[in-house]
């Protein structure tokens, strides 16, 4: 983990937001990232989760968090634990590879758009086979989207800190 007084240096030396990288469960980063001031906090698989079964409890921060996805059912279940925003990823070693991405995204629009068909007992079943919660899944249907901010992340990326 980078050190907290090189975050602070750093926020005072640019004025875009500054995202860090924490580990997958790794609570306790997330806490010192929070504190040393940073504007989000992408809880990555990169470079090595910390707890394979449980993501970070981002009620428990102020700070937003950014999780990434590879499909509706992934995204749902991110936003209902709390992210701000879903980064739809490729491939998890980040070679550069944005065809991964790509039909990732088309992905996720496809199975958005496929909501609009379905009846309340075909939505509730579409639920559990993505593994998502009724209640998103209705609203990604109503909306026509998810219900935080979407963006795509295809392995052209410049981590500022990694932990």
């Amino acid at each position: 983990m980078a050190d907290p007084s090189f975050i602070k240096d750093f926020e005072r030396s640019v004025s875009i937001r500054i995202i860090a990288k924490g580990r997958v469960g790794h609570f306790v980063v997330a806490q010192i990232l929070e504190a040393s001031g940073v504007d989000y906090v992408d809880e990555s698989e990169l470079p090595s989760i910390a707890d394979e079964k449980n993501f970070i409890n981002k009620y428990n921060f102020r700070v937003p968090f950014i999780c990434g996805c590879r499909c509706l059912g992934e995204a749902l279940g991110r936003i209902h634990k709390g992210v701000a925003m879903i980064r739809t990823q490729g491939d998890l070693m980040r070679s550069g590879n944005i065809v991964d991405t790509v039909g990732n995204v088309r992905k996720i629009m496809g199975e958005t758009r496929v909501l609009n068909g379905m009846d309340d007992d075909e939505l509730f079943a579409f639920s559990k086979k993505i593994g998502a919660p009724d209640d998103l899944v209705a609203q990604a249907k109503q909306t026509g989207r998810l219900t935080v901010v979407h963006f795509a992340a295809g392995g052209i990326v410049t981590p500022i800190f990694t932990t």
